[in-house]
């Protein structure tokens, strides 16, 4: 193939590819509504009415984290907690026990 005949072929190529781009860029347009024969229809619209606008969501306030507890501190709620129910335990027992 001489360098005449591939030059040739490659304006043939663009000149196909123009073609192509105007086509598409018409379909674009009649999607959009801007091509030609899509006027807007006159009087009511059909279907349903258009609700009220959403408003911006409010954004909640962040909720409050509670501080990680250090292996001190939960030791000292489970001895506390050990302490409570055996009490619980105790009184239960002399109520019965009555």
């Amino acid at each position: 193939m001489s360098k005449n005949q591939a030059l040739e072929l490659l304006r043939e190529e663009a000149r196909s590819l123009s073609a192509d781009l105007e086509a598409v860029n018409r379909a674009i347009a009649v999607l959009e509504g801007k091509g030609a024969g899509t006027a807007a229809p006159a009087g009511r619209r059909r279907g349903r009415k258009p609700g009220p606008k959403p408003r911006a969501a409010a954004e909640a306030p962040a909720r409050r984290r509670r501080p990680t507890m250090t292996a001190e501190q939960r030791n000292a709620v489970s001895l506390r907690m050990k302490r409570y129910w055996a009490a619980r335990r105790e009184a239960k027992a002399k109520e019965q026990g009555d």
